[in-house]
């Protein structure tokens, strides 16, 4: 019968491919047990290394010198991979800072925006500080700060009703006024006469017709010339 003499020859073939398969399948390593000191059985594999085995049988205090000198292998790897992180990070570009300069007063900018300082000043203790960096920033000389009030004092007067209505009331703006105006240069200049970013900001942009932004961690500031 041909159909069945082909069921049967396709048996064999199958046979004979599962057999060839199960001669090439990698052969499971056998294991085997050996006796350590201690008297624990542990079991190895016939084709785990020799040094492995070794270790295996060596004494308590040997296995303590080992794992010390891999966990000393360890942080060292470690190590390096703490360098290599931080070669990989982005280099932080650097401030032109000019003079001795104490890292605090950078620290009080926002760090996005450090880089784009090319240089700090630091005004004289003298109550007229923010008048200071506005005469240093015109290029007035050392007593710049008094003609940087009486420059802001005429343009608050002249234009005294667009400040009123931007302020809120005309009792603010008397006050204001007064902040900013000093009779002379030895003047004792107390804390009620410092330069105030609310209610300076917008009449020194508009004085000098130029941006004037304030910059703090807490806080920052832009005002552009209305005029």
């Amino acid at each position: 019968n041909p159909l069945a003499f082909e069921i049967v020859e396709a048996k064999l073939n199958r046979e004979r491919i599962a057999k060839k398969r199960a001669l090439e399948a990698p052969r499971k390593p056998k294991s085997k047990r050996v006796k350590i000191t201690g008297g624990d059985d542990t079991e190895l594999s016939e084709e785990e290394p020799l040094e492995y085995r070794n270790e295996s049988a060596s004494s308590n205090g040997n296995d303590n010198g080992d794992s010390n000198r891999n966990d000393d292998s360890y942080d060292n790897r470690d190590s390096d991979n703490q360098e290599m992180e931080k070669e990989k990070q982005p280099s932080v570009p650097e401030v032109g800072v000019t003079g001795s300069v104490e890292p605090n007063y950078l620290s009080q900018i926002p760090g996005h925006l450090q880089q784009f300082i090319p240089n700090i000043f630091n005004p004289a203790a003298d109550g007229n500080c923010g008048f200071h960096c506005v005469a240093k920033a015109l290029g007035y000389n050392e007593d710049g700060w008094f003609r940087v009030r009486e420059e802001m004092l005429k343009e608050a007067s002249e234009y005294r009703a667009v400040y009123t209505k931007l302020q809120g009331s005309n009792d603010v703006m008397t006050k204001i006024l007064e902040r900013i105006k000093v009779e002379t240069k030895e003047m004792d200049i107390q804390p009620d006469k410092w330069l105030s970013r609310l209610d300076h900001g917008q009449i020194l942009a508009n004085t000098y017709g130029r941006p004037v932004i304030f910059l703090s961690i807490s806080s920052c500031g832009t005002y552009l010339p209305l005029r």
